[in-house]
């Protein structure tokens, strides 16, 4: 299991179902990304994604392999659900978060509702 900290900023994410549907097969999934919002000092190795499990109430790291590519990260899971791409910050980048850090990505998907759990 894991949990969204304060030492976590969110880089874009997607919301693709609001259950967490579960496939029998795998599926591919690409999250686009703005490389401008990675903070100074990190990098795209950096990224991490997670995915909400709403059974759990819980994010879950992805446990597939990660591609990028062309400022988007693809991977392969088998529960439709949502996905937040972060990178994990110190104390001083962790409080620009707290300023209002989260904005709406590229696909649209606004994730603060999200991220802050049910």
């Amino acid at each position: 299991m894991y949990a969204l900290s304060d030492f976590q900023d969110i880089i874009a994410g997607a919301v693709l179902a609001d259950t967490g549907a579960k496939s029998t097969f795998p599926v591919e999934i690409l999250i686009p990304y703005d490389k401008n919002r990675i903070p100074d000092g990190y990098s795209i190795e950096d990224l991490i994604i997670l995915i909400y499990n709403y059974e759990q109430k819980q994010w879950e790291s992805a446990r597939s392999e990660i591609i990028h590519a062309n400022n988007a990260l693809m991977f392969q899971e088998h529960l439709i659900s949502a996905y937040a791409v972060v990178i994990e910050t110190d104390e001083a980048d962790a409080f620009s978060k707290k300023l209002g850090n989260y904005k709406t990505d590229s696909s649209g998907c606004f994730l603060q509702n999200i991220l802050s759990g049910p």
